[in-house]
């Protein structure tokens, strides 16, 4: 397990964004000792450097983020996630982030980024929304259908999404 939150370390820090392990930990919410063997771990097997003094890591050279494995709670919800889209792609959907995150509550947003973002199977795409530049939505499909951009119609379509409605509660 430990080998595996080192790599949830790896992921993490790749889509925060950021070399701090304080908000690497934060986000992905295992307890302290879990992260210091992790960090310890992932030195010793050269994925990265932990600069202690500095509280950050260095990622090595050349990791190959899609042969990482993650911990087995982490690949259940990935597993579903990836169940849920193939689905709601032979329905010619995709959804955005939140609308997916509404199915799962109880998994903490960042959790649900880091399943989507380390799988094989799924892409993310951006689309603004026409009426409203500013606003930018993240949704969620399978790469082979990446180009296809399903979450387009949610654009075309005068009402909300019928997945929308069901994740509120709504019939």
């Amino acid at each position: 397990m430990i080998d595996q939150i080192a790599n949830e370390i790896i992921l993490s820090s790749l889509l925060l964004h950021t070399n701090s392990v304080a908000r690497i930990a934060e986000n992905l919410g295992y307890q302290p000792i879990l992260i210091m063997n992790a960090l310890y771990a992932g030195e010793r097997d050269s994925k990265f450097t932990y600069v202690k003094k500095k509280d950050i890591i260095n990622l090595s050279e050349g990791i190959e983020t899609s042969h990482l494995m993650i911990t087995s709670g982490l690949r259940e919800s990935q597993d579903q996630i990836e169940t849920f889209i193939t689905n709601q792609n032979r329905l010619q959907t995709d959804l955005t982030i939140e609308e997916l995150h509404a199915f799962i509550p109880n998994l903490p947003e960042f959790h649900l980024k880091l399943a989507i973002s380390s799988s094989r199977e799924l892409a993310t795409y951006e689309i603004s929304d026409p009426k409203d530049k500013k606003s930018v939505y993240t949704f969620v499909t399978l790469k082979i259908n990446e180009a296809r951009k399903f979450g387009q119609k949610q654009f075309d379509a005068t009402k909300p999404s019928t997945f929308a409605k069901h994740a509120k509660g709504k019939k």
